[in-house]
């Protein structure tokens, strides 16, 4: 069989064991080959190069992997601290501050007292000294409970500017810093802004006038009787003035004309006999008899 080199295909003569342009021997490449051929080649030993997909595929994963357990490390310790607190407070809810734990406590303790005390007592008639005793009654049990309170009398149905035309009574209670809430004695419920906390919203019973105790109420109450001598009113400056009509009284230079208060014009003033008469001179509040006011001041003849 003839002979190749086989580096560069030149026919070899078969009594040569070499080639003659490159001088490599023939014997060491054919038992090389056939050692080749003799030893299986571990495809599994050569380390398998993976492409840029998987590289960026197992990337991918990775990240997903590390944001869950992030994940669940995060959940496992907001678990642990809502336990904790839980066990530390005995509920899992949100605790509120303590100011507003106490207002809370307050109003829940006001609103059963008004409700205790209206089961258990009847509004006999619409009076000013029955709802004031009922207030007065409320009053001692929210100060017993040490929260503040204060009687307040007004008028609930309309607006009234003075205390002469209040016709009812109820407490405030303070149920935390400047903060009040009406109780309203006679029917037994909380009036407020507040739909979650009032049945009832009536902004009247904010306003009207305060008394700090049921003894200042009552002294008011005693005084109003009768505050004053038969024929005389008690006026907004606390004092009698003379009764013109049922219940008014004639303020200014107005006097009182059948059950009326009257007035002159400015310039006038009313004589003895209810008649209008130029005043002389201007601002003295007198007036000439007989005769004519002169630009002097002075009365003349006729």
């Amino acid at each position: 069989m003839p002979k190749f080199c086989p580096e560069y295909g030149k026919k070899i003569s078969d009594d040569l064991n070499y080639c003659p342009e490159c001088g490599i021997h023939i014997d060491s490449i054919v038992k090389r080959d056939r050692e080749d051929k003799k030893t299986p080649t571990n495809h599994s030993a050569i380390p398998k190069t993976n492409s840029k997909s998987e590289v960026k595929e197992k990337s991918i994963w990775d990240t997903i992997l590390t944001v869950l357990a992030i994940i669940v490390v995060l959940w496992f310790g907001y678990v642990f601290l809502i336990q904790g607190s839980s066990n530390s407070t005995g509920s899992s809810t949100f605790s509120p501050s303590p100011i507003e734990s106490a207002k809370n406590q307050n109003i829940n303790t006001v609103k059963k007292i008004v409700e205790d005390y209206h089961a258990t007592h009847t509004y006999s008639k619409p009076d000013m000294f029955v709802c004031g005793d009922m207030a007065s009654d409320v009053w001692n049990m929210v100060i017993t409970k040490e929260i503040n309170a204060k009687i307040q009398v007004g008028n609930v149905d309309k607006d009234v500017s003075k205390i002469q035309d209040a016709t009812h009574a109820w407490v405030l209670a303070e149920v935390s810093p400047n903060e009040w809430i009406a109780l309203e004695c006679t029917a037994g419920y909380l009036v407020c802004p507040f739909p979650d906390t009032c049945p009832v919203n009536n902004p009247r019973y904010y306003s009207g006038w305060s008394f700090a105790s049921p003894k200042e109420f009552k002294d008011y109450l005693e005084k109003s009787k009768h505050p004053c001598p038969d024929g005389s009113v008690l006026g907004d400056d606390d004092k009698c003035h003379l009764a013109c009509g049922l219940n008014s009284y004639c303020t200014g230079d107005s006097v009182c004309l059948n059950g009326g208060c009257r007035r002159c014009n400015d310039g006038y003033v009313f004589g003895p006999d209810y008649k209008c008469h130029q005043e002389c001179p201007v601002g003295s509040g007198k007036y000439c008899l007989n005769g004519v006011c002169h630009t002097d001041g002075k009365c003349y003849a006729w």
